[in-house]
């Protein structure tokens, strides 16, 4: 899953890389601080569900090159982290977030799950909101 588009700031990076908070008090104030868009309510809700030691990883931030196919969108439909990034560093973690940010601080938070879930999106209450 990917979630909207947003200027990446030193705020931002210092709280990614905060060795002071759990992974969870980071999505949460990365969700407070800059919006549902960003880090949904409804992920975490979700990877609040039978917590255990480890089973949360936020990735270090991915930067990619004007060279990359996907510097301009920031979505890559194949994904864009690789069995590396989740079986040989974190074998526990199930829930994989990693921000990745483009030359011109363009970032995109991106939401893997290691097993089977689906989010469905009420379409019509959405567009009631959006009138």
């Amino acid at each position: 899953m990917y979630f909207a588009k947003f200027t990446l700031n030193e705020e931002l990076v210092r709280l990614i890389e905060a060795k002071d908070l759990n992974e969870i008090d980071k999505l949460q104030k990365l969700n407070e601080s800059y919006g549902e868009k960003i880090c949904p309510s409804y992920v975490m809700s979700f990877i609040q569900i039978n917590p255990y030691p480890g089973h949360i990883v936020i990735h270090a931030i991915r930067r990619v090159g004007p060279d990359t196919e996907y510097h301009d969108t920031l979505y890559r439909p194949k994904g864009i982290m690789g069995g590396q990034d989740y079986i040989d560093k974190f074998p526990n973690a199930v829930h994989h977030f990693m921000v990745i940010a483009n030359t011109r601080n363009e970032a995109r938070i991106m939401y893997r799950y290691k097993g089977k879930v689906q989010f469905l999106k009420n379409l019509k209450k959405e567009a009631v909101l959006n009138v």
